[in-house]
């Protein structure tokens, strides 16, 4: 299987020894290099495709992250009892495969009927509706930002 490289900008994934995005024509250059690039704050976190997001828990569920925006739109991520990894590592419990997102970019601890978000320390930080944060309990319907992944928080 070819290695390929996701543009920052577009998103158009490109064969990872091409310098230039096919698409837009930024610069890969180093990207396999670098573990993550500084981008700026959301200031409109509806931006780019919508979908019709199915924001009811199915049988099964007790909490669920619904990707609203990014390369993954429209995908449902359970969240466990416990703390639940997110990051770019593949061993995470929830990968975001994207430069945007640190390895170890945030953890949501869900115990009894609460929920927490914590940043553990990314480099291009993590946003609960719109606001950087460190930790934050969550509430239904919440926005959370995690690099170009804009995710909806739904739970009981």
């Amino acid at each position: 299987m070819q290695q390929t490289i996701m543009c920052p900008k577009c998103g158009t994934q490109n064969p990872a020894n091409k310098k230039i995005c096919s698409t837009c024509k930024s610069e890969l250059a180093n990207l396999l290099a670098t573990t993550a690039t500084f981008i700026k704050a959301p200031e409109k976190l509806g931006e780019g495709p919508q979908i019709e997001l199915d924001n009811k828990l199915h049988e099964g569920e007790r909490a669920v992250l619904l990707v609203k925006k990014g390369p993954i739109l429209g995908q449902r991520l359970r969240l466990k009892e416990g703390e639940t990894l997110i990051g770019r590592d593949p061993k995470s419990d929830i990968f975001l495969n994207d430069i945007t997102v640190s390895r170890r970019h945030a953890k949501i601890t869900l115990k009894n009927s609460e929920a927490f978000a914590k940043d553990l320390g990314s480099l291009n930080g993590t946003y609960l509706n719109s606001n950087r944060f460190k930790e934050s309990k969550l509430s239904n319907q919440d926005e959370l930002q995690i690099g170009k992944f804009l995710l909806v928080y739904i739970c009981e």
